[in-house]
């Protein structure tokens, strides 16, 4: 009894642990994606605001 117990325990930590990297992936994948769009674009018009181009002065 006491060994089905702990193989119930650890199938339920072992999902629980793939649960979790899941929504890391997922979460990092959704802070990328939110980022990039607006934090390029962001530093991209603050780069050109301060007068730094590519072709030079």
């Amino acid at each position: 009894m006491n060994n089905f117990l702990q193989i119930i325990i650890n199938q339920v930590f072992r999902r629980k642990k793939l649960v979790i990297r899941l929504a890391n992936a997922g979460g990092l994948a959704g802070w990328l994606a939110g980022w990039l769009p607006g934090g390029l674009a962001g530093w991209l018009a603050g780069w050109r605001a301060g007068g730094i181009s590519l072709s030079g002065p």
